[in-house]
């Protein structure tokens, strides 16, 4: 008996359990597959990959609402179309947040104000609450899907103790989650400035110290507790949360009379295992878990000054009880990897973009991870896109990534939106009956040789880009899952203003 001989139902529940790509040849095959593969599952399944959307939990929303939903969901990001925007006045505190669809700002020391981006299309309705602390806040991050507020409290003068406050977004109370004292605590010698990052249970923060002390980074499950890792070094630059098990830190050079063995002229970006628990404190070059992966060399004059990773979400975003239809996949993020090098008279922005699955293909490839160094042509050339020098490229305003799109200011009223996820794109052309017209679709970099590098660089990670005009002057732009944000810090006018698709 042929497979076209079972009932469709029955057939649609066995292509059901195929890749999307399978799914695409079998549409293929025949008539009678074709007419098969429109089914409403099967078409939902096919638009959630190509999107590189997650189905979200069980609701009362069916296959069809949803695949009605993601469709214009993507059509209005596609053509940045939004359906609405609003202005927000940006508060006078010294701190803030965007992170899982809230912006968060300081309304004084010890009182948060937090507001809920809204989205028609995903069913998430705008909120705004505020949340008072008794005590003064220094940095702080959040996880909505787990009502996760985390807050560092201001030390007091020259204490180089620094408490981290677990309590509810929605309340400020210590987290029910938590360890009974719903706090943790870091002894560092001087740190002003914090990255702190959450992904499901997992914690992460960077003690930034002043330039002749070393910087700690340290992981916890805060839910235990526990300290699985404490990192130190000075040339530790930045952290993000690479995968389930994984963290990726951005790692230069800084220092002329550097002891180590063997001195890089280039950045490195590490990852480590952050499960094989070092609680006690370590020298990064020490670290018996880790993957390196390095840039091309530099020139001779070029000096390197800092390094940034930003990657929005986290691989364990958001919790599985989160309850929206459909959200942005676990399975690859853009990483945003920007360096700052000296050159002559100038300082020279270089930004680096690569796909988590990119680096983790060679990491999980690795049966040992003890050392393993990957150099730039092992994983750069093909794998990563490097730029130069973007307008408005702010070192501030870093909320400029989410999931594979990237955000920059083209303009005092231009947004560019940078997506490298490419495939709605080809297939949007593809169905096309404008063949050839400026699709916005961009692959080869290159940096001349000597020209910040010692030889010729040259990238092809594609990606695609489109514009946005708007009506006023701002100085950054931000990106979330449903938004875009642009905003304007000085003078009388400081306000957000919000872009809902």
């Amino acid at each position: 008996m042929s497979l076209s001989a079972l009932p469709p139902e029955l057939i649609v529940n066995i292509l059901l359990a195929l890749d999307w790509r399978d799914l695409l040849r079998c549409k293929r095959i025949n008539r009678y597959f074709n007419s098969v593969t429109e089914d409403t599952l099967l078409q939902y399944k096919l638009e959630l990959a190509i999107a590189g959307i997650e189905d979200g939990p069980p609701s009362s929303l069916g296959p069809s609402e949803r695949l009605k939903k993601l469709r214009a969901h993507q059509e209005a990001w596609l053509t940045l179309q939004y359906s609405s925007q609003k202005a927000v006045p940006m508060l006078q505190g010294k701190v803030w947040e965007l992170y899982g669809g809230v912006l968060s700002q300081a309304r004084r020391a010890d009182v948060l104000s937090f507001r809920r981006l809204p989205s028609a299309l995903r069913g998430i309705d705008e909120h705004e609450w505020a949340v008072q602390v008794d005590f003064p806040i220094r940095d702080f991050g959040i996880d909505p899907s787990q009502d996760l507020l985390v807050a560092l409290e201001q030390p007091q003068p020259f204490s180089e103790t620094i408490h981290v406050h677990l309590r509810t977004l929605s309340t400020g109370t210590p987290h029910p989650a938590g360890p009974s004292t719903a706090l943790l605590v870091h002894t560092t010698n001087s740190s002003d400035h914090y990255a702190i990052q959450i992904s499901g249970d997992f914690l992460g923060i960077l003690f930034i110290g002043h330039e002749q002390f070393p910087d700690d980074c340290l992981i916890w499950n805060w839910k235990t507790g526990t300290l699985l890792q404490w990192i130190t070094g000075r040339e530790i630059g930045s952290i993000s949360f690479l995968s389930d098990r994984h963290i990726i830190l951005g790692v230069i050079d800084r220092l002329s009379n550097n002891t180590r063995q063997t001195v890089a002229s280039e950045p490195e970006l590490v990852v480590i295992d952050f499960l094989q628990p070092h609680p006690e404190k370590i020298d990064i070059w020490d670290m018996a878990f880790a993957c390196t992966f390095h840039y091309p060399r530099l020139a001779p004059r070029a000096l390197p000054l800092a390094f940034s990773i930003r990657s929005d979400p986290a691989p364990l975003w958001p919790s599985r009880d989160s309850q929206v239809p459909f959200y942005t996949a676990r399975t690859d993020r853009l990483l945003v990897l920007t360096f700052w090098v000296a050159e002559a008279d100038q300082i020279r922005t270089i930004l680096l973009f690569t796909l988590a699955s990119t680096i983790l293909s060679h990491v999980n490839a690795v049966q040992d991870m003890a050392r393993q160094r990957f150099s730039w042509e092992q994983w750069g050339p093909e794998g990563s896109c490097m730029m130069s020098n973007l307008f408005g490229h702010s070192s501030v305003w870093v909320c400029y990534v989410f999931g594979t799109r990237f955000v920059a200011r083209g303009g005092p009223r231009e947004i560019k939106v940078y997506d490298f996820n490419v495939l709605p794109y080809e297939r949007r052309m593809a169905q096309s009956d404008v063949k050839g017209r400026g699709d916005g679709k961009r692959k080869a970099c290159v940096f001349r040789e000597g020209e910040t590098f010692e030889g010729e660089v040259a990238t092809a990670l594609p990606y695609h880009m489109r514009s946005l005009s708007v009506e006023e002057d701002f100085e950054a732009v931000m990106v979330s899952e449903d938004s875009l944000i642009t905003l304007t810090s000085l003078g009388r006018g400081r306000k957000y203003r919000i872009f809902t698709f």
